[in-house]
């Protein structure tokens, strides 16, 4: 990262701000019974506390010693548990109490308190990251605009923006404004908006239970260091990753592959559990087999279909 924007962002930036909030709940989320930020990506690790770890060392490439993580949860959504770095990257859970006020309205009342030259980290942290955040925010950095936006090539949706608080001060106090649609052709006439567009993913979202599982097998092939985690006809049938949180119970002959068993969970002998997601509370009976589905869910939008 340019040194210019190293001393802007370690005097000027103010938070990183994950969207996690939705207008209204799917199958995926009431059946999680739980915030999607507190869905496992390993044995150790929720999504929320990998957010927690790559905005530290994001802290630490600008030589900050803490930066804030503003959580961003719908008033009727479940709240996450916070057990990542706190002391680096301390999370503050934030409620939208307005009704129906789109992402820009969000963002609007939620940078009142800062100066027009005070900037904001905006991500959907429903999203797992492919690639470092500090090496994103770098490539933002680079486009010089006050307002630069993550797109992906092939059309994966994104969710990142570095803003400068004052590019949101046109946005209606009041009422429905949605960023993409609404507020960003205003915003474009007045500062500029530039796009930074990526030939493959930085992150995957994690809307239903095919994005996240698939969100785990490319996350673990990285960390195994596979030359493409991008590759569409990579194979799928090989063990990438197994989570069983604790609290969960698995019999011992029990077959589970690429797959999560969720605190509260049973899976019992001689079940196979392939490419699934087992939500607390729910059982996996003996000699079952379960494949590719978010095991008690019959409908078909948890699974992204």
């Amino acid at each position: 990262m340019d040194a210019q924007w190293v001393r802007l962002l370690h005097d000027r930036l103010r938070a990183v701000v994950l969207l996690a909030g939705s207008v209204r709940s799917n199958t995926f989320d009431r059946h999680l019974d739980r915030s999607p930020l507190d869905l496992p990506i390993d044995d150790n690790t929720t999504l929320l506390a990998f957010w927690q770890q790559q905005v530290q060392q994001f802290a630490r490439q600008i030589d900050r010693a803490q930066l804030q993580i503003r959580v961003m949860v719908s008033a009727d959504g479940h709240a996450p548990s916070v057990t990542g770095p706190a002391d680096a990257a301390p999370v503050a859970i934030e409620s939208d109490t307005a009704t129906l006020r789109g992402t820009a309205g969000l963002l609007r009342d939620a940078t009142e308190q800062y100066h027009d030259d005070d900037y904001i980290l905006v991500a959907n942290g429903l999203q797992l990251l492919l690639e470092p955040l500090a090496d994103l925010v770098a490539a933002l950095c680079r486009r010089n605009a006050d307002i630069a936006i993550v797109s992906h090539k092939d059309g994966t949706p994104s969710g990142m923006m570095l803003i400068r608080c004052a590019a949101l001060r046109s946005v209606a106090p009041i009422g429905f404004v949605d960023l993409k649609e609404q507020a960003l052709p205003q915003i474009s006439e007045k500062h500029k908006v530039m796009v930074l567009d990526l030939d493959t993913p930085s992150g995957m979202p994690i809307r239903n239970v095919t994005d996240y599982l698939g969100a785990l097998r490319r996350h673990h092939r990285r960390i195994a260091g596979q030359d493409n985690i991008h590759d569409a006809f990579a194979e799928t049938w090989q063990r990438r990753f197994n989570i069983i949180e604790p609290g969960a119970t698995v019999a011992p002959d029990a077959r589970v592959h690429n797959s999560v068993v969720l605190h509260g969970a049973h899976v019992a002998g001689g079940a196979n559990v392939v490419n699934s997601l087992v939500p607390g509370g729910q059982t996996v009976k003996r000699g079952d087999a379960v494949v590719d589905q978010m095991v008690g869910v019959k409908d078909d939008t948890a699974r992204g279909n």
